[in-house]
């Protein structure tokens, strides 16, 4: 039997046969048991997907040593099933949205967002019209709002790694923003003109987007 914990309220343990792993997980006061079998992944998991994980590092409160989620949970517990990942941390404002532009052609993803609604929404907008790719995402609530994972009834880490394990793939709802001419948008400071966005859960445009709260 393994342990080990991410916060003080949460514990996860596994215990394995053969290949078969009884999965225990506790946050707070909500407990479950689940069985992961390697020889019947789910189809995100069946090893032709390259499964990538998206550190959002300025996310929400950002990140501590003591409540590091990838040395703490996500790393030993992926190793214990035998997931391989690369983990990819975020070194500026523009990192998420050149990362998606750079996704070789014809390429098979899950994509673990570490990170809020806005990382994802950089992530599909980056990506080359172009390319022809095949992307599953999963994104573990560690921004402000969450909002994307609230709608689809993720309220936790412990939750985000319960749809991993054990979830079906659905359809993710995209739509697409289009702008009347000599429309300007202002991101991090810099000025370009747009045509359209595409965007999910929730749109913000003008004024409501760039509402502040003074303390």
């Amino acid at each position: 039997m393994l342990e080990f914990s991410l916060l003080p309220d949460t514990l996860v343990s596994v215990a394995a046969i053969d290949d078969t792993f009884a999965i225990d997980t506790s946050i707070s006061d909500k407990k479950s048991t689940h069985i992961f079998d390697q020889n019947n992944k789910p189809n995100h998991l069946d090893g032709t997907r390259e499964i990538v994980i998206l550190d959002s590092v300025k996310s929400g409160s950002s990140r501590s040593s003591k409540s590091n989620i990838i040395t703490q949970l996500i790393e030993p517990l992926f190793n214990i099933l035998q997931i391989k990942f690369k983990y990819v941390a975020t070194e500026s404002a523009q990192f998420i949205t050149e990362f998606s532009g750079k996704l070789s052609d014809n390429g098979k993803y899950l994509i673990i967002f570490l990170s809020g609604d806005t990382s994802i929404s950089e992530f599909i907008n980056g990506i080359e019209a172009d390319k022809k790719l095949d992307i599953a995402i999963l994104n573990l609530p560690l921004g402000t709002g969450n909002a994307f994972c609230h709608s689809i009834g993720i309220h936790d880490t412990i939750d985000a790694m319960e749809k991993l394990l054990f979830g079906e793939e659905l359809e993710f709802q995209l739509f697409n923003a289009t702008f009347s001419e000599n429309s300007i948008l202002v991101h991090n400071g810099e000025r370009r003109p747009i045509k359209n966005r595409i965007f999910f859960v929730v749109a913000s445009w003008a004024l409501h987007a760039s509402l502040a709260v003074s303390y």
